[in-house]
């Protein structure tokens, strides 16, 4: 498992480095060196196996990032996507954990004692903003990689409507809270939020109300919550 995962790390820093500096660079690594580098620990015929949540053009994409890694190194995906967050739970309990795993970054904590730490596995962590990596830093071990960033919790309004009505756009949380009581208050709806989505439905009002807690209480009382 541990040396998959090494050759899967070794390539997603390959890719994210040869990303952020494509159009600008005046040279390119030598094939051969990008090749052994990619396929460092890795034979052909070499399985992985991957859990993620993403379907559908999220899915394809990943594919298309991966797909160096076959053509490369000749090695064997073997992709599961599913909408279950309890099924990885279910694998690392029953001693059958994928290679890599897709996660949200609340596992690293619920998880830490199970995974290796990236600089083990080869990774360099000066290739990557402390931004993204402090998030995935869990009692000074580095035990995850960005992937992928959203920015989830946006809430949208009507300019139009808010002039119609006379209602200013808040800024503070009191001033929000003010607003919301008032829209009642005048025979509105103040919130309107879509929760359906197939078997992960809710995950829009826990996301939501996990940014909250993260603005309120703090980055540690969330994760406490795990």
């Amino acid at each position: 498992m541990s040396k998959m995962l090494k050759l899967f790390t070794g390539l997603l820093l390959v890719s994210l480095v040869l990303a952020a500096c494509g159009g600008t660079a005046t040279e390119t690594m030598p094939e051969e060196t990008m090749s052994d580098e990619m396929c460092m620990g890795a034979a052909p015929g070499d399985e992985l196996s991957l859990l993620y949540q993403w379907s559908g053009q999220e899915e394809e994409r990943l594919n298309q990032i991966l797909q160096p890694l076959v053509d490369t190194c000749g090695i064997v995906l073997k992709p599961e996507s599913t909408r279950d967050q309890a099924l990885l739970d279910t694998r690392v309990q029953a001693g059958t954990p994928p290679d890599v795993a897709f996660w949200q970054v609340t596992q690293l904590v619920q998880y830490q004692d199970q995974l290796q730490a990236m600089d083990e596995l080869g990774a360099d962590r000066a290739s990557y903003s402390d931004f993204f990596l402090d998030p995935m830093t869990i009692n000074g071990r580095w035990l995850g990689l960005p992937i992928k960033a959203d920015i989830k919790t946006i809430i949208w309004y009507s300019p139009a409507t808010f002039d119609a009505l006379g209602y200013s756009v808040p800024t503070t949380w009191d001033e929000l809270d003010a607003l919301v009581e008032q829209m009642v208050a005048d025979g509105n709806v103040p919130w309107s939020m879509g929760l359906e989505s197939g078997d992960a439905t809710g995950w829009t009002g826990s996301d939501f109300i996990q940014d909250i807690l993260l603005v309120q209480q703090g980055p540690d009382y969330v994760n406490g919550l795990i």
